[in-house]
């Protein structure tokens, strides 16, 4: 068994050594070929990274090109004085997308020589060819100018002086072409018309940027209001539960000594005791009041006043309050502002002050002294009207037709005797510095 075993290793291992030498032969006989492919495939990988790398070479260079053209085309844009506007102080999008509109369609009628034009051809010492070139510097320098105007312009444009700057805008265009006409050259009235577009529409955006600071101010001045009004509540919420306190306490002793007292002294405690309760039902009357109003969030008083000495007769503010003590914020609107305290002619109490507010500011609309800006709800109306009105929207009020205005009448009283030289003006004078000597070292 060994035996065989041994004649079939030596035969494999024969086997073996034969395919071994005939692989050998057939390597060198052969390598050269095989040599030549891996060489051919290794050329064609090296071939192909190169034909990549001249396709991605040529996007570049497509890219690049297409780069310099549109910087090319923004130079020779820029050297007619017209720029891109600055748009990164404009939050709106809507005026952001008009004005780079107005833009491009500037730059159009630019490129297309529609901007300025000359009605004739001019030539050089008889060369067209520098006539021409001529022509076209001459051109571009009159939109240098005008764009340089413009763009002055539009910087100063507010929303309060947009017609003189368009006035002024015009003017600097036929001041221009007037200039030109001796070269029968001329800026064109579509030019023109867009650049007075630009101008309205940086109006427009300076316009909606005032109003919305407007709306924020009002927003504050309500919040401001706001925050008054329930730090108002809640003192008087405090100070009705200490006075409740305190009243409890007193009523116990009172009744102690109802208890103790004679029946000539009885009458005196109950008489006591009985103004007592009469307080304590007032303070708590006050402070459900007080926590009746911080929890309704448009309760308030809807206010009509007057301030004839600072702005005359049939002129009523009609505002709102949430203020527990509505008039303390009459009292603040007749600050150092104005010269003259306010009259309040009526104080309605609603549920939804807000509603009746907007209402009344809704009937009285083309009648508002700012025309432009509502929120100052200045109105100039007759107070019977506004009387009628509310006490047709279920308000049974009575309105104080007169304005006291005591102040203002005292103050004409007082110019009158001036004009008149029938009182001591030196003395007067001298009061007045006396009674204001505080104010005078404080510097007020």
């Amino acid at each position: 068994m060994d035996i065989l075993f041994f004649i079939i290793s030596c035969a494999l291992a024969y086997l073996a050594i034969k395919q071994y030498i005939k692989i050998r032969e057939y390597t060198s006989k052969y390598s050269p070929l095989i040599n030549l492919d891996d060489e051919i495939n290794k050329k064609c990988s090296e071939f192909n990274a190169l034909k990549n790398e001249v396709t991605e070479n040529a996007i570049v260079q497509k890219n690049l090109m297409r780069d310099i053209s549109i910087l090319q085309e923004t130079l020779e844009i820029y050297s007619y004085g017209l720029y891109e506007p600055n748009l990164d102080s404009i939050s709106s999008l809507k005026y952001k997308e008009k004005l780079e509109s107005i833009y491009e369609q500037q730059k159009a009628l630019i490129k297309n020589h529609a901007a300025a034009h000359c009605s004739v051809e001019w030539t050089v010492n008889g060369d067209k060819k520098a006539g021409k070139k001529q022509t076209k510097d001459y051109l571009k320098l009159m939109l240098r100018a005008f764009n340089g105007e413009c763009d002055a312009i539009i910087g100063k444009v507010k929303w309060n002086n947009v017609v003189t700057m368009e006035e002024r805008m015009k003017k600097s265009f036929s001041a221009i072409n007037d200039m030109a006409s001796v070269h029968l050259a001329n800026l064109s009235k579509e030019y023109l018309e867009l650049k007075l577009q630009e101008l309205w529409t940086t109006h427009k955006y300076q316009e909606k940027t005032y109003q919305e600071k407007e709306e924020q101010r009002k927003i504050q001045e309500q919040i401001r209001e706001e925050e008054r009004a329930q730090k108002e509540y809640e003192k008087a919420i405090r100070d009705a539960a200490k006075e409740e306190e305190g009243l409890k306490k007193m009523m116990e002793k009172v009744k102690a000594e109802v208890d103790l007292a004679t029946a000539d002294q009885k009458a005196k405690y109950e008489a006591k005791l009985k103004d007592i309760e009469i307080k304590l039902k007032e303070a708590e009357t006050k402070s459900q009041r007080a926590l009746s109003m911080a929890q309704q969030t448009k309760a308030g008083h809807v206010y009509v006043i007057s301030n004839i000495g600072s702005f005359g007769e049939n002129v009523y503010k009609i505002g709102l309050t949430r203020r527990l003590e509505p008039v303390d914020r009459v009292k603040e609107l007749g600050d150092a502002s104005v010269p003259f305290p306010f009259d309040v002619h009526a104080m309605i109490y609603s549920e939804n002050a807000p509603a009746l507010e907007t209402e009344l500011h809704k009937k009285f609309l083309t009648r508002q002294i700012n025309k432009v800006n509502p929120r100052k709800e200045f109105f100039n109306v007759n107070l019977n009207e506004v009387g009628e009105l509310v006490n047709k929207m279920g308000h049974d009020i009575n309105f104080t037709l007169m304005a006291e205005a005591r102040e203002y009448r005292e103050t004409l009283a007082l110019e009158n005797s001036m004009k008149n030289k029938t009182f001591n003006e030196s003395d007067w004078v001298s009061n007045q510095i006396k009674s204001h000597a505080a104010d005078f070292e404080r510097g007020e």
